[in-house]
């Protein structure tokens, strides 16, 4: 991980985080929540030269523990388990505060910034066979094996009581860093516990990325704000050879990063996900690192940075969007019947700022700032900060330009217009280019 992190440092582009996804306890002791002292012998050391690079870390942790390790000894000690033996009782608060008080000491304590509570169903009883069932089958298969445990009543209520408790625990520590969680499964409400969603261990396949695309804008519909995918597929050929499981999770590129049409569905997978609440990659059966996938110089390799690139300048706005959906109960994307935008309207947006971290958002510690597009006059005008946070840059610099048929995010950034704001309210002109004007 840190060679990763001091790879992108070199290349510089940003890495904002690194997920340690499962196998990270020691071997035979699946779920123990502390970190493998043979391959991670000091995780604080880890945490600390990994902030260092500006790269966070995220850790998988399971609901299920395995083996004679303290966790699962502890747990069972105090009837915190379900009847399976190997499943913590999310439903039970004192449980639920014993698994955060595990998480905490062996991983947060060490700085570890966020948690991947996988599999928070927690029951995944469709993996095996060699046949992949119908979702009519897959839910009976499931529906029966949750039902065992939970009963009718609470079987997918478990990820709402599961991102609760680790919501609850890390507020209850005092400290500054906000909650992220994400998580397998979702429930109605789960968002006011700081969780995301993605749409699970996928094959690479053409048909399941046009497939995230629907996937993604019916869970936003349904009220849920924060959702992603897995860039570039969990599998992208055959099952990986150490993963027990359904053999028919089989998709197109058993090459994997060398095969050159997997690249270019990587690529295409990127760029959809570079507009999603969350960009990230992740999978087994071969890297996802952008040197993978060719040279300086090469298209899809170029096309990856470029679109990183953009990604970062993105943040501004990403964050505003993720301020209306605290305060204004909004979603980040949905289908286009949610909006109706085209040239020739007025328009407005609220940039939102404030520390970053922390839960001064909470007292309303942040600035919003009014942008306003006046189509007549083709102004735009950038309003005075209103409120205010510890830390607001004094001086902003404000770049705009006007988005044309024919002109990507790369050509259009070498015309911006520059403006300096302090405290005034600014006003930019904006026009179309000569080229743009002919064309219409």
């Amino acid at each position: 991980m840190l060679a990763v992190a001091r790879r992108y440092v070199e290349l510089g582009l940003p890495l904002e985080g690194i997920v340690l996804d499962w196998m990270s306890w020691p071997d035979g002791l699946w779920g123990q929540k502390s970190l493998d002292p043979a391959r991670f012998p000091d995780a604080e050391d880890l945490c600390r030269r990994m902030h260092d690079m500006g790269t966070k870390l995220m850790v998988s942790i399971w609901p299920h523990v395995h083996g004679d390790g303290t966790d699962r000894l502890e747990l069972a000690a105090a009837d915190a388990m379900l009847a399976n033996g190997t499943t913590y009782d999310a439903f039970d608060p004192k449980a639920r505060a014993l698994y955060w008080k595990q998480a905490e000491t062996a991983l947060f304590a060490k700085g570890v910034d966020a948690w991947w509570t996988d599999c928070s169903e927690p029951f995944e009883a469709d993996w095996n066979g060699a046949r992949e069932p119908s979702p009519e089958e897959r839910m009976r298969i499931n529906t029966t094996e949750v039902e065992r445990y939970l009963g009718p009543d609470r079987r997918n209520a478990y990820s709402l009581l599961h991102s609760r408790g680790i919501w609850e625990g890390q507020r209850a520590t005092g400290s500054p860093k906000r909650v992220l969680n994400l998580t397998r499964s979702a429930y109605p409400g789960r968002q006011r516990y700081g969780t995301y969603s993605w749409s699970g261990d996928i094959v690479a396949t053409w048909e399941s990325l046009r497939r995230q695309v629907a996937e993604g804008l019916s869970f936003a519909a349904s009220g849920l704000p924060y959702w992603t995918t897995g860039v570039g597929a969990f599998f992208p050929g055959k099952v990986c050879p150490g993963l027990d499981g359904a053999s028919f999770l089989r998709g197109d590129f058993d090459a994997g990063a060398q095969d050159l049409g997997y690249r270019e569905l990587f690529l295409r997978w990127f760029q959809y996900a570079t507009f999603l609440p969350m960009l990230r990659t992740h999978g087994t059966g071969t890297p996802r690192e952008i040197w993978h996938y060719g040279e300086p110089g090469d298209p899809v390799y170029e096309t990856l940075v470029r679109f990183i690139r953009l990604r970062k300048a993105l943040v501004p706005y990403l964050y505003s969007l993720a301020w209306q959906v605290h305060s204004e109960d909004s979603t980040m994307f949905r289908p286009l019947a949610f909006d109706l935008v085209f040239p020739g309207a007025d328009g407005s947006f609220v940039l939102y700022e404030d520390e970053g971290d922390g839960w001064g958002y909470e007292q309303g510690a942040g600035a919003r700032t009014e942008l306003r597009w006046d189509e007549a006059n083709g102004t735009l005008t950038v309003g005075r900060p209103v409120r205010d946070y510890p830390g607001r840059p004094v001086r902003r610099v404000v770049r705009a330009r006007l988005v044309e048929p024919g002109r990507g995010w790369a050509e259009a950034s070498a015309l911006w217009l520059t403006a300096e704001q302090q405290r005034q309210e600014l006003r930019i002109p904006l026009r179309p280019s000569r080229s743009s004007s002919r064309r219409s």
